[in-house]
């Protein structure tokens, strides 16, 4: 209970804080502080982590929150820390069931539009006896409309937005890697730059593929294991309520589905969550 209260307490701060930074950048100048906060409130239908539904008893939907803290380096890239919390309604007690912290460090690589970055994860599990883990991990995130633009085509914005993630579990060995491609369609483009609301929306698809060697959720196993398809839409709501730079930082709500298919078979009791699962929620974040 007393761990409870400080990580609600630590919130708190961060969010005052960050709430405090964004009005002085609002007001003074928005690019003043090298500092960026955000936070961000998800309500999901299941709690799918790469593949695997981490809680197929569950008979409520789940809670996610996220609170982070960036400080920009400038010339020299990003860096960064952040908070992420996921409660459950349908547990007696104690409904915290997972507390996620991450440092990491951001640079981009302008002249071939590579955005990289590494970083720590530290997983705890309240409820858990055990169970805390670490991982390091490494993610490349590709501008891919360089590649476009060297084909003579007139693209200004990335197309596929191409990514690559590696993890490597610290504490039970193994790693897990991730790569996909997303596109967004913004309506303004589609004949709606005139209507309320949805001409600050915008329309994700995305696809993504996880890959496993010797992972801890499915061990002695090497190889693809899930698939990942993604339909999202994210409304800008400082845009569509009017709202001024005076008033508040970026504000988004984001609705989305995904759908999970299963790519290995294997029998092993720990791999008995990885599943295919079609799954849902909403997400409404700031920025400062």
């Amino acid at each position: 209970m007393k761990r409870k209260r400080y990580l609600i307490f630590a919130s708190m701060f961060l969010l005052v804080c960050g709430f405090f930074t964004g009005h002085t950048r609002a007001n003074e100048a928005r690019d003043s502080l090298p500092l960026k906060f955000s936070f961000d409130y998800s309500f999901v239908s299941d709690y799918v982590w790469r593949g695997q539904d981490l809680t197929p008893n569950s008979s409520s939907a789940s809670h996610q929150m996220t609170a982070e803290l960036e400080l920009d380096l400038g010339n020299y890239g990003q860096l960064g820390g952040s908070t992420w919390f996921q409660f459950n309604d349908d547990y007696t007690g104690d409904c915290l069931m997972e507390v996620d912290y991450s440092a990491y460090y951001g640079y981009t690589i302008k002249p071939i539009g590579l955005d990289t970055e590494i970083g720590f994860i530290y997983y705890e599990f309240p409820r858990a006896e055990s169970g805390n883990t670490q991982e390091i991990y490494l993610s490349l995130e590709w501008d891919d409309s360089i590649l476009w633009r060297g084909f003579g085509l007139d693209v200004k914005d990335p197309v596929l937005n191409p990514y690559a993630s590696i993890y490597y579990d610290i504490d039970n060995g193994g790693a897990y890697g991730e790569m996909g491609v997303s596109h967004d369609f913004y309506l303004t483009d589609y004949g709606f730059s005139d209507t309320p609301v949805l001409k600050d929306t915008s329309v994700g698809l995305s696809c993504s593929m996880g890959w496993a060697n010797d992972w801890f959720l499915v061990a002695d196993y090497d190889g693809p294991v899930t698939m990942q398809y993604g339909l999202s839409a994210t409304t800008d709501l400082k845009k569509a309520l009017g709202l001024s730079d005076d008033c508040c930082g970026e504000m988004y709500v984001t609705g989305f589905l995904n759908y999970n298919h299963a790519l290995t078979n294997n029998d092993s009791s720990s791999e008995s969550m990885m599943a295919d699962i079609l799954w849902g929620g909403l997400t409404v974040g700031f920025e400062w």
